[in-house]
C-alpha cells in the first residue's frame, strides 16, 4: 500500500472470516493510518461489536 491515500482519522471495521486475510488487511489498514475497530468473522460478531462500541458514524 505504498501509493495508497492516507487513512488517518478513519475508523474501519474488518469483516472477514479468514483469520489470515483479516489480520493482513488490518495490518495494512493500520499501516495506512487507520484505526481498526476490530476483526469480525461473522455478521453476528459484527453486530455485537457495533452494539458495544457505538461508533458515532460509519463510512
Amino acid at each position: 500500500m505504498t501509493n495508497a491515500p492516507g487513512l488517518t482519522s478513519r475508523r474501519i471495521l474488518v469483516v472477514e472470516d479468514d483469520d489470515y486475510m483479516a489480520g493482513d488487511t488490518a495490518a495494512a489498514l493500520r499501516g495506512a493510518g487507520a484505526a481498526v475497530l476490530g476483526l469480525c468473522p461473522t455478521e453476528e460478531a459484527t453486530r455485537d461489536l457495533l452494539q458495544r462500541q457505538h461508533p458515532p458514524t460509519l463510512c
